[in-house]
Order: structure tokens, then sequence, then C-alpha cells
């Protein structure tokens, strides 16, 4: 969003719209982001999922470490609930994500590319 169009009207609901497109982008940011590089905080981001060997431990780890940094680097968002969906490519972990951003209840669909070691992020209509 470009600085100026802050100050523009809305139209009713477009407000939230804005928030949760915010989020999510945080969201794809932190999740993106490898633990240890590129931030002065060692917890903050991900490690890398392909460090276990067993689908289970990397499943409970990701889990883990969403939840935390949500938790720590998102504070307009407050977890309810992760869990595991059926992905449509076995190299990749999907969730879904129970949450509220600023008590409005969402849920987000998160995707994680363990061969690319990317995550995406998007939202349920």
């Amino acid at each position: 969003m470009a600085f100026l169009d802050k100050f523009r009207p809305r139209p009713r609901g477009q407000a939230g719209d804005d928030l949760l497109r915010s989020v999510i982008e945080n969201l794809r940011q932190v999740l993106n982001t490898r633990r240890g590089y590129g931030f002065f905080r060692p917890d903050f981001g991900m490690s890398d999922p392909n460090a276990h060997h067993t689908r289970a431990r990397i499943v409970e780890d990701v889990m883990r470490e969403v939840r935390h940094n949500i938790e720590n680097y998102e504070p307009r968002l407050r977890v309810l609930g992760i869990v595991t969906v059926p992905a449509d490519n076995p190299m990749r972990l999907a969730f879904t994500l129970r949450c509220t951003v600023q008590g409005d209840p969402r849920a987000l669909h998160l995707e994680f590319d363990t061969v690319h070691k990317s995550v995406a992020v998007g939202s349920f209509s």
C-alpha cells in the first residue's frame, strides 16, 4: 500500500481487508526467513524443515515454529489451532491455521515447499 493511500477514504469493510493483507504479508516475510539469517534475533524465522528424517517430526517442528513466530512477531494475530491438511505434492506440507486477527475469527492456509524452502500464506474466502 502506498503511503498516501492510507489517507484516502475506504469503503466499509476494506479496512479489515487491508489489515488481513498486512498480517498475511508479515507472516510471509517471517516464515520465509531462515532462522539465524537476516535478523538480529536468533529465534526469528524458520529452521530447515529437512533437518529431520521423518515426516511426522518435520510436521511437529514446523507447527511449533509457526506458533512461536506468530506469538513473538505478529501481535495482531492469535493462534487458536494449527492442523495439517492434505497437500497436492508429497514434497509440501500444508496446514490450516485457525486464528483471530484482532478478535476477528479467520482461517489461513500455510503451505511449506520443502524442496525450495519457501512458505505460501493465504486466506480462505
